[in-house]
């Protein structure tokens, strides 16, 4: 019998069936819903009470009392035996607050203490073991296969009263949630039956409810086992899969953590649902770098599954741990060109930190555009190379002109940064400069990024022209406001632009004479080295916090486009608080900024610094004032970023903040040597 008339068939009884019933609701309306009502009434009952002894109540003691902006329950959570010698599955949000002990209550009343023996950071489950003799009660399982759209299920808790469980009651909404992994019902699931299970009519599980939003990231970008938890009782409710839980358990238990594989690429821009999966970027050492992947190449299937969208690749991918294997085939090149490349990759658990690769020149500026109508030649033009840097190593000399990195042709500045920008340190690489009209193939190997600033004679400063009046006194200290702040920025610019101007944003105070001070006094270095000046107001007379970080994070975009800003040469400075917010919004807003500088300004307490990413270079210059209490933090702050992949350079100042809104002319002079090197590749 073929699946069509199978289908057909059962179609046919449906609707025999329905019929059926219409016609006794039409006889007797009132008794028949009352005995569906009640039947299934009963049958929830028996379900419930099939699955109840399976269900523990776990306690917590100590540890934290909010993640993020959740607060966390203090009460009694649930778990779900998943072995019969003492392993229960719950959720992580249940463990958030890193208890320092942990509780079961037992199906025989009797209390044990129980151990995490790993996360499941995919399904943001928790396993736990307790030690029993007897062996404890295990539920059934419903395939995955069998559950549908709309059947009844009920959500089970054991919490508040340890003799009896709480349910609540709903249907399946969704299937395949959070690209894949998960199921959705409709059913009110809090804290009351998180970690606990979702049962089908039979009393045979479905799934462990658990918290999950899309990003599944906390306030600092991380894994967060409080995601979700904002649809407390909302009818939006997520269950992990009980047979995916069965299958990954013996791996779990000998594992312990189970962490969220990944490829390492980055993808267009467009709508998930309809941007094919274009790779645009690979991180460097990540599998896709390891198994070959190129930037341009399209994944058109994984597992042999075929993949047309990003959404569809997340769904192939997303449920998968670091370990796991997958053949991705890629299409690589296009219309004749076009062939496909059959690939295995093992995803990793994390990327290592990104260390931007160098190769030690900095190029000339084009000029701004103005009556000039010629094409200059393509490639870029070296105006210095870096001092003991790779490119000083291969012999690249002052007016070379850079035409390829590797096999990728160069036009432009950004067309060699895009080159780099999947490359790292320690990679052989060929240079093909043009000098005196000749083609030279270099060989280098990429370092790091440096973290000295150069010398004014090092750093090949280009002439600007005629020497403007730098202490012009009608030079505009132009008010720059958006609409739905109070405070503005006041910008002053270089009195005659010559190339695309770099941008210093400092974080200033209300007085807007003290500001005005403090930008004529930088009217020199910014004519010399062609940078805007941006000094920013607090919202509040008592300083900068981080209800301004909005405000500054807006004002950005305005003043790169109002006055024509390279991108590569755009940072954010203050002191104090005002340099701690300033480095703040630096690592948390990766590609609005090149740089940050901070005085006296250890990072923020409250900051968790996620690692350097390819796509978006950032420096950071700070620098601390001696025999400062802030020097050690400092210091110590430093050695992180660097850790993390970021290239920080330090410096050390005498004495304190200067008066009368001025800073002290080295400390000047230092940053905008800093500044000025900033477009290096």
């Amino acid at each position: 019998m073929s699946a069509g008339f199978r289908r057909a068939a059962r179609l046919a009884v449906l609707c025999w069936a329905i019929a059926s019933l219409a016609s006794a609701v039409a006889r007797d309306s009132a008794p028949v819903v009352d005995d569906v009502a009640l039947a299934e009434q009963r049958a929830l009952a028996a379900a419930v009470d099939h699955v109840a002894e399976a269900v523990v109540q776990i306690r917590t003691i100590g540890g934290l009392e909010q993640v993020d902006d959740t607060v966390l329950a203090q009460g009694p959570t649930t778990g779900v035996v998943v072995r019969s010698d003492g392993y229960i599955v719950s959720s992580s949000f249940n463990f958030a607050q890193r208890p320092s002990s942990i509780l079961v209550r037992l199906p025989d009343g009797s209390q044990a203490p129980a151990e995490i023996v790993g996360r499941d950071e995919n399904l943001m489950l928790v396993l736990l073991k307790v030690e029993t003799d007897d062996p404890l009660p295990v539920p059934s399982s419903r395939p995955l296969e069998e559950i549908r759209v709309g059947q009844r299920v009920a959500a089970v808790g054991r919490t508040f009263v340890a003799e009896r469980v709480n349910t609540s009651v709903g249907v399946v909404s969704a299937l395949g949630r959070m690209h894949g992994r998960v199921l959705q019902t409709d059913a009110k699931v809090s804290a009351a039956n998180y970690g606990g299970p979702l049962v089908d009519l039979s009393g045979r599980v479905l799934g462990v409810l658990t918290p999950m939003a899309p990003g599944m990231t906390g306030a600092a970008g991380e894994s967060s086992e409080v995601a979700g938890a904002e649809y407390y009782d909302s009818g939006i409710a997520f269950a992990a899969p009980w047979e995916h839980v069965l299958a990954v358990l013996p791996r779990w238990i000998e594992a312990g953590d189970l962490q969220r594989g990944v490829l390492g690429v980055g993808l267009k821009d467009g709508p998930a649902h309809a941007t094919p999966p274009e790779v645009t970027s690979i991180w460097p050492r990540s599998p896709a770098a390891e198994a070959g992947w190129k930037q341009g190449d399209v994944i058109i299937a994984v597992d042999d599954q075929p993949v047309v969208s990003q959404t569809q690749l997340r769904t192939a991918v997303v449920p998968k741990y670091a370990g796991d294997r997958l053949r991705v085939t890629l299409r690589r090149g296009a219309g004749d060109q076009a062939k496909e490349l059959n690939t295995e990759i093992t995803l990793a658990a994390e990327l290592p930190p990104f260390q931007q690769a160098f190769l030690g020149v900095l190029p000339e500026r084009p000029a701004v555009a103005d009556a000039e109508t010629e094409d200059p030649p393509a490639g870029v033009v070296v105006r210095a190379v870096w001092p003991e840097s790779p490119a000083a190593a291969a012999g690249v000399k002052v007016g070379d002109r850079v035409t390829a990195v590797g096999e990728t042709e160069i036009s432009t500045t950004a067309s060699a940064v895009t080159a780099l920008t999947s490359q790292y340190a320690g990679v052989d690489i060929e240079l093909t400069v043009v000098r005196d009209d000749e083609p030279l193939t270099l060989q280098l190997t990429t370092e790091d990024l440096p973290t000295e600033v150069l010398a004014s004679d090092q750093l090949g400063r280009q002439p600007q022209g005629d020497e403007a009046d730098a202490n012009a006194a009608n030079r505009e200290f132009a008010e720059v406001k958006l609409p739905q702040f109070s405070q503005a920025a006041r910008v002053l610019a270089p009195a005659k632009t010559t190339t695309k101007p770099g941008l210093l944003l400092w974080l200033g105070t209300t007085d807007v004479d003290a500001n005005r001070e403090f930008a004529e006094s930088w009217q020199t270095l910014m004519d010399r080295d062609q940078f805007v000046l941006a000094v920013a107001e607090p919202r509040d007379e008592s300083g900068w916090t981080g209800d301004d970080l909005e405000f500054l994070s807006r004002m950005l975009p305005v003043l790169a486009s109002q006055y024509g800003v390279d991108p590569r040469r755009a940072v954010i400075g203050g002191e104090g608080k005002a340099g701690q917010l300033a480095a703040a919004l630096a690592l948390q807003s990766r590609g609005q900024l090149a740089g940050a500088a901070t005085l006296a300004a250890p990072l923020p307490r409250t900051l968790t610094l996620r690692d350097n990413a390819p796509g978006a270079p950032l420096a950071l210059l700070m620098i601390a004032t001696q025999n400062s209490p802030f020097s050690m933090l400092i210091d110590r702050d430093a050695q992180r970023l660097q850790q993390a992949g970021y290239p920080v350079s330090q410096a050390s100042r005498r004495g304190s903040a200067a008066r009368d809104g001025r800073l002290d002319n080295t400390v000047q002079e230092l940053i905008a040597r800093w500044l000025d090197g900033l477009d290096r590749i």
